[in-house]
């Protein structure tokens, strides 16, 4: 299969362009293709609550534990492309005004169902509870219990604004 790219990282298949470009509404279908592949291009962009880069403290994403399948991966490194896009500084050492963010991941059998909980915590570099950030949701019973996918990515996203959140607060000795 053949693919053209329309916009950005938006690709459509050559018969699917080749269709609608061939149409009598050429220039309608151009502008609408056009439109289309921009709207999917805004809405794969990760952004903070504001759409501007965060101005704040650094992010140490201290562990995940918990998740069944690959979710403990799965949900490290969609943070790490969260707090990337955003804009969110992450490092390696726990020092000065630097942030500590962890994720606790818990589920719970309920028939053909499965009870999903996340709970992302906020610490100081001395360890002091800043806040936490509490995901549920319920499942379809061992959805998770593969590769995670998406849902790492939506809840690390879901958890973003509440994180960042808590790294507003003001703390003494840090601007």
């Amino acid at each position: 299969m053949h693919f053209k790219k329309i916009y950005g990282n938006l690709f459509v298949t050559i018969a699917e362009y080749d269709e609608c470009m061939n149409r009598l509404l050429y220039p309608l279908c151009a502008v609408g293709v056009a439109i289309l592949a921009a709207g999917f291009a805004y809405l794969l962009v990760d952004r903070t609550a504001s759409g501007k880069a965060f101005a704040g403290p650094s992010i140490m994403f201290a562990d995940v534990r918990g998740a069944p399948g690959d979710g403990n991966t799965s949900l490290r490194t969609a943070f790490g492309v969260m707090l990337e896009n955003a804009g969110i500084p992450q490092v390696d050492i726990l020092e000065g005004c630097t942030l500590a963010v962890s994720a606790e991941v818990s589920t719970l059998r309920l028939g053909n169902n499965q009870k999903v909980s996340i709970v992302w915590q906020v610490q100081d570099s001395e360890g002091n509870p800043l806040g936490e950030v509490a995901q549920l949701n319920n499942i379809e019973y061992g959805a998770l219990d593969g590769a995670w996918g998406t849902d790492a990515s939506l809840a690390a996203r879901g958890a973003r604004d509440g994180i960042v959140d808590i790294m507003k607060l003001p703390r003494p000795g840090c601007a």
